[in-house]
């Protein structure tokens, strides 16, 4: 069992948030340095309406990872917008939580962030907020999966 405490999503920068060595705004060629074990599928570039911006997904299942991909323009440098991780990566938050870690691991390390209003017992824990922050989905009290961004618009 885990406690949660609404904050502001304005107090949470998600910008800010370590996945290994990669974070929002990460450029392409930090993407592979930082994994170059990597192999990644990438979708097409489609023009996103509402941001205006170029999206691409890159995934990579061996790794566990799943980036999308923005862009000024079709040919400019990509940075990331979104991150996934889930199994079998071992990337950790900088703040230790990787998939694996329990419930009450993630409420303490961000206990000052967790938003209950957003967060569904035993099956997500939200950082921040759904407009910019961590979402840790749990399976039997355990992080599943991880993302940083924003899922919602």
């Amino acid at each position: 069992m885990f406690i949660c405490f609404s904050v502001s999503s304005a107090e949470f920068d998600p910008n800010t948030v370590l996945i290994g060595r990669l974070k929002l705004g990460s450029e392409s060629a930090e993407v592979h340095l930082h994994l170059p074990k990597c192999n990644f599928n990438k979708g097409e570039k489609t023009e996103w309406g509402a941001d205006g911006l170029f999206h691409q997904n890159w995934n990579s299942p061996k790794c566990g990872v799943e980036f999308d991909m923005v862009s000024d323009t079709n040919k400019s440098e990509q940075s990331i917008a979104s991150i996934t991780v889930s199994r079998p990566s071992t990337l950790k938050t900088d703040k230790g939580i990787s998939i694996g870690s329990k419930a009450s691991r993630v409420a303490t390390a961000y206990q000052a962030y967790v938003n209950s209003d957003e967060s569904t017992p035993n099956q997500v824990i939200v950082v921040g907020s759904i407009y910019g922050g961590i979402q840790f989905s749990l399976e039997n009290d355990t992080v599943s999966s991880i993302f940083v961004g924003a899922s919602a618009e």
